[in-house]
């Protein structure tokens, strides 16, 4: 779990500082403040740079990503890159590089271009030279052209197992590295409200204690349901639909039917128990979700990403969510409420971007107090 977070040269994120974070972290602050990007960030650091990962930002932002090795030639990937760093900067220097990961780790990368340390992660533009052996050499000169210059994106990676630098060329090389103790986050996204996963999800926690989580977080909204399975009802379809049993009803309703919230519920608890020992990302929590179930559901949240050892962060721009984490705490104990924190993103006149954090006392002193927060 990172007690803290260092984001530099992130899209809008030039320079971050997120002196303390807890186990679920509420991020609120104006529009491109970079809420989302924070999110986008912690995606990344969770894949540890997993290329699906990358390439699934770049769609959601609108960019053209080629889909097989015939469409490579046809992208400018530096390009398509650059929408990754501040300005778009394509350059060649280190303190253009973009990093994620604890203070620690951004105080030393910002000075250190080779990493050994278990809490960052990072990335930029280099240029090389390909020697003997396929050997690399970077280059910082330019006019060293005693052979042609090859240019590419270097990622730095961190971890238990080893020190890799990939690719020279993120488009064409079809090598992937998995990293075992990443590859349970899992990313909300603000537009997902029954994402098609949802099937595959569940299938991991099927017949194990934790759809009793399942069910009861679907009972916020329905009190009734009872179980619920994915079932495939036409040979023709693609994917299978989700549907669940009600107390006292013959057969089955398909849990779309019930309504966008009672769906938006079911995504975010699967996400989160499958997400164990990972990190949860939830943008915009409240899309979907009437204030009248968000305490409860926060409740929730908060008991599981405990009990499975989940780090929570959450974007909102709703006063009704603020609120409903500062209900969902007050019936709570004070450890539980040290569990979690609400962190303000803004702009100083200097146009410096700045977190401010609030624990409970604190968060419940300014919704009383009708201070602005979002």
């Amino acid at each position: 779990m990172l007690k803290s977070l260092y984001i530099q040269n992130y899209r809008c994120l030039d320079s971050l500082r997120i002196h303390q974070l807890k186990r679920v972290n509420l991020i609120t602050g104006k529009n491109n403040t970079g809420k989302s990007s924070i999110l986008e960030a912690m995606a990344i650091y969770a894949s540890r740079g997993d290329r699906s990962v990358l390439f699934q930002i770049l769609e959601d932002h609108g960019e053209y990503v080629p889909k097989s090795v015939d469409e490579y030639d046809k992208v400018d990937a530096f390009k398509l890159m650059s929408s990754f760093f501040t300005n778009r900067n394509i350059r060649y220097l280190e303190n253009d590089t973009i990093i994620i990961g604890d203070i620690d780790y951004g105080e030393i990368a910002k000075h250190n271009d080779t990493l050994f340390i278990d809490n960052g992660i990072s990335f930029r533009f280099i240029q090389y030279r390909r020697g003997e052996n396929m050997s690399i050499r970077e280059i910082s000169d330019e006019n060293d052209l005693n052979n042609p210059i090859e240019r590419g994106v270097r990622v730095m990676y961190d971890t238990a197992f080893d020190f890799l630098e990939l690719d020279f060329n993120l488009f064409k090389n079809s090598s992937q590295y998995s990293f075992d103790r990443f590859k349970d986050s899992q990313y909300v996204k603000t537009s997902d409200v029954a994402r098609d996963e949802n099937g595959v999800l569940f299938d991991k926690i099927a017949l194990t204690d934790n759809e009793k989580y399942v069910i009861e977080a679907l009972q916020i909204i329905e009190p009734k349901i009872e179980r619920i399975a994915f079932i495939q009802d036409n040979p023709l379809a693609k994917l299978r639909v989700s549907k669940v049993k009600l107390k006292d009803s013959i057969g089955t309703v398909p849990l779309r039917s019930m309504g966008d919230g009672i769906n938006r519920i079911l995504t975010i608890i699967l996400a989160l128990i499958n997400s164990k020992d990972g990190y949860l990302m939830i943008d915009e929590f409240e899309n979907g979700l009437h204030h009248s179930v968000q305490a409860k559901l926060w409740e929730i949240i908060i008991k599981l990403s405990k009990e499975l050892n989940v780090q929570v962060f959450v974007t909102t721009h709703s006063n009704d969510t603020i609120r409903s984490v500062r209900n969902a705490l007050s019936e709570m104990s004070e450890e539980d409420r040290n569990d979690v924190s609400t962190i303000k993103l803004m702009r100083t006149h200097e146009d410096k971007l700045e977190a401010l954090l609030y624990d409970y006392e604190q968060l419940d002193y300014v919704i009383e107090q009708d201070i602005e927060i979002r």
